[in-house]
């Protein structure tokens, strides 16, 4: 989240050419996530049905990316680089999530 917010006032800087294309893509990824972890719970519950339940979330989350996506780039005229990179910002996140827990150490060794 902290990666949308200094890029929203990176992009705001350049203009509203950048900033709008940015938010969005980042919005769209998020909200994509977002869908998707609320979901992994349930599915994992789920004694039958799990997988048909999976796949039709990631169709229709995938057909609502491609709606917005279309929209954005053949109607709206957004520029293409930077809607990528704010599709790109919750991917960032998670690799220096993930970095941080490699280079800090998330289980620490218990002495007895």
């Amino acid at each position: 989240m902290l990666l949308v917010v200094l890029g929203s006032l990176l992009f705001g800087l350049l203009g509203k050419e950048f900033f709008y294309p940015f938010l969005i893509g980042a919005l769209l990824v998020t909200f994509n996530f977002f869908i998707l972890a609320r979901k992994l719970p349930e599915l994992i519950k789920m004694q039958k049905g799990s997988v048909f339940s999976l796949l039709v979330n990631f169709y229709f989350r995938l057909l609502f990316t491609a709606i917005v996506l279309f929209v954005c780039i053949a109607l709206l005229r957004f520029s293409v680089f930077p809607l990528l990179i704010g599709l790109s910002t919750v991917v960032i996140t998670v690799m220096l999530w993930a970095f941080k827990f490699i280079i800090f150490g998330y289980y620490k060794q218990k002495e007895a």
